[in-house]
């Protein structure tokens, strides 16, 4: 019997990769476990999964495209322009962009991209910090760049050791050594 670990608080998100040959197993311990789970799948034939008691396979609805899905479509284009011109973002600006409440475009969001609209302008933001970092640009002056203000640069600071788990200068420290 195959276990799983239960450090995992229920909310927590894990991606694994599996072979193609044991996706059989995996989703019948899964669902007679009765552990919740998204999963997409691709599959070159229908043969590559054999039918099971525990669970269906449904097709996906086809998605038609129109002018709202191609405004969402754009959203991480115009967020990552937002911060490369040093400007802020905001739930308001965004959700009128595509013509929703701030409320309607925070869980829109998070269920399009899977994850919340701050924590994917974070992710952004900081990888973009990065990418000045690599180019020689002070910490103090990738924070104003990214959208931080003068007075928020410790912030800054303490939000990029979070993401990626060293300080803004020992980043750039330790990439500029490997070249």
């Amino acid at each position: 019997m195959t276990t799983f670990p239960t450090f995992l608080p229920p909310t927590e998100e894990v991606i694994i990769t599996i072979d193609p040959t044991f996706v059989k197993q995996v989703l019948d311990v899964l669902v007679t476990n009765t552990i919740p789970f998204r999963a997409n799948f691709t599959f070159t034939s229908k043969e590559q999964l054999a039918p099971s008691p525990h669970y269906t396979l449904k097709p996906l609805p086809k998605i038609i495209k129109n002018e709202q899905s191609d405004l969402w479509e754009s959203i991480p284009e115009f967020i990552v322009d937002k911060i490369k011109k040093g400007n802020s973002l905001g739930i308001e600006e965004m959700a009128s962009r595509v013509k929703l409440t701030p409320h309607a475009f925070k869980t829109k969001f998070s269920t399009y991209y899977g994850k919340p609209f701050y924590q994917y302008c974070l992710e952004q933001r900081m990888k973009y910090a990065a990418e000045l970092l690599l180019r020689g640009y002070k910490s103090t002056k990738v924070a104003i760049q990214v959208g931080y203000s003068e007075k928020s640069i410790i912030k800054f600071m303490k939000m990029f050791h979070k993401h990626f788990g060293i300080t803004p200068k020992k980043y750039q420290m330790s990439h500029s050594l490997k070249k």
